[in-house]
């Protein structure tokens, strides 16, 4: 099963870039753009796995709001809504906040 590139990825205005500078994503209308900074070879495995997370992202984020919002609501004082908590600080990164 191929996976998404590991770690954190870095913001750079229109662009993110992974932490070891070797894969990036331009953030460009209609499509974004995708490369390997070690290769020009069409998109393999990891940057196949790459996209399918960024398409992801919007419905993720959804659900993620939906799980922090039960967490917080429904359970108050209990080490589920420290969970809902920390999802909710995921949120708010997302956001730019």
């Amino acid at each position: 099963m191929s996976q998404h590139t590991r770690g954190k990825w870095k913001s750079l205005g229109n662009a993110v870039i992974s932490k070891d500078e070797k894969t990036g994503i331009a953030c460009l209308e209609p499509t974004p753009f995708f490369w390997e900074t070690n290769t020009r070879l069409p998109m393999g495995r990891e940057m196949s796995a790459n996209a399918r997370l960024i398409s992801a992202a919007p419905e993720l984020l959804e659900a993620l709001r939906e799980c922090a919002d039960w967490l917080c609501e429904c359970h108050e004082g209990t080490d589920q809504w420290e969970r809902g908590q920390k999802a909710r600080a995921v949120i708010r990164k997302t956001e730019g906040k």
